[in-house]
């Protein structure tokens, strides 16, 4: 999720309403995959929070990207 609240799966950009169905599609395909969360530090953490509740209904494991501090 970027800054401007812009949402990617695998690159392609997906608008929020829809993103619960693209993530269960991408799941679907491979019983292994899982989410990986990159999140733009400056928002607010209900943002987050929100994407972790779609993966959560989804019984998808998640990972969170950081990157590291300066």
């Amino acid at each position: 999720m970027t800054k401007e609240k812009l949402y990617y799966v695998n690159n392609t950009q997906v608008p929020f309403d829809a993103l619960e169905s693209q993530l269960k599609s991408e799941l679907t395909h491979s019983p292994d995959a899982f989410i990986m969360l990159r999140f733009d530090n400056s928002l607010p953490i209900q943002d987050l929070v929100n994407v972790l509740s779609l993966g959560n209904r989804l019984n998808s494991k998640m990972i969170i990207a950081t990157a590291k501090t300066k």
